[in-house]
């Protein structure tokens, strides 16, 4: 009979030891009263985890020139009439011979500069708002708002604070986004004064007192109100943030016909006083009026109103604006009778 004593490689003690303790894992030691640290598991991590910062979209950008591309947008000289009365400045109307009305809704200059009408007529406020809107703009954007470049104001617009003027001229694209202090300023940058509530509306039915520039009985076209496209509903899904995005004023129609459209454009809204005419008092854009509560008239493009020279809104306080308020000036007679000799 064979008796196996051993293994057959004959190992001793100290050759097998090492691969024993290989195979042990290592000692945890543990400090008296101290708890083991639990290890933490892949979805603990990732709900620790720090979120990355994700930078804003940065809107495309429209220089002022590409913006603004008619060369009147850019030369501050008032449109002049040969049917101006002698008692009103060339750009004006003599109204029922009380008073001179600007024809046109105002431009704004600044030293013979054309402020951005896609802004408000600030330094403070063009900067903070185009700064704003180049992020902004993908906040509740349509797929239309997320494409629309942002239009860029020339670089003295952002710099430093300036005087404004209102300016009376045919064919260029009027002041958007002024509240009622500015309006009072560029009115009086250019001599004149906003018109009082009575006189605006005075102005606005013209020789017959109708309700409408044109007549009694409101027609659909005739003045550029009541459109059937809004452009907060073009680039926004949600209204409230919006309103003074800079590009609202610069949206065309379904037709590709601009909502905002150059002053005098569409002549059969006209105001008329003898062989001369106010234009665009009822549409195109909403036009404050000398009230301290805060009071605009008239009615902007996109405003559903069939009211006429009767539609007024007293629902904001004078230090509002947004892309629809603009503004055109009023002034007294320049010949009349004076009491005092020595009045100036």
């Amino acid at each position: 009979m064979l008796l196996v004593l051993g293994a057959c490689h004959n190992e001793s003690s100290d050759d097998i030891a090492p691969r024993l303790d290989a195979k042990r894992a290592e000692p945890v030691h543990i400090k008296k009263n101290q708890k083991p640290v639990p290890t933490k598991t892949k979805a603990e991590k990732k709900i620790n985890e720090k979120p990355k910062v994700i930078p804003p979209k940065r809107a495309s950008m429209i220089s002022q020139k590409s913006a603004l591309p008619n060369k009147a947008d850019h030369n501050p000289a008032p449109t002049q009439s040969k049917h101006a009365s002698p008692k009103c400045p060339a750009d004006m109307v003599n109204v029922a011979d009380e008073f001179c009305v600007d024809r046109y809704e105002a431009a704004i200059f600044s030293e013979g500069r054309r402020m951005s009408p896609f802004y408000h007529p600030s330094q403070y406020h063009s900067k903070m708002l185009y700064d704003l809107w180049q992020t902004k703009f993908s906040e509740f954007s349509t797929a239309k708002g997320l494409t629309m470049p942002i239009p860029q104001p020339d670089a003295w617009q952002l710099i430093s604070p300036f005087e404004v003027k209102a300016v009376s001229k045919a064919g260029v694209l009027p002041n958007g986004h002024a509240n009622l202090r500015i309006a009072k300023e560029a009115c009086e940058g250019a001599g004149k004064r906003v018109c009082g509530d009575d006189e605006w509306e005075k102005a606005c039915k013209g020789e017959r007192q109708t309700q409408f520039p044109y007549g009694d009985q409101y027609r659909q076209g005739v003045c550029n109100v009541f459109r059937f496209t809004h452009p907060i509903e073009v680039l926004h899904t949600e209204g409230h943030s919006g309103m003074n995005d800079p590009r609202l004023n610069m949206v065309h129609d379904a037709n590709d016909a601009p909502l905002l459209e150059r002053t005098g454009t569409r002549d059969r809204c006209a105001s008329v006083w003898g062989k001369d005419a106010i234009y665009d008092m009822v549409g195109n854009l909403d036009e404050w009026v000398d009230d301290p509560n805060g009071r605009f008239r008239g009615g902007f493009y996109s405003r559903s109103t069939k009211s006429g020279c009767e539609m007024g809104i007293s629902s904001h306080p004078s230090t509002y604006f947004d892309y629809s308020t603009g503004v055109r000036c009023c002034r007294d007679l320049l010949i009349r009778l004076v009491e005092n000799p020595y009045e100036d």
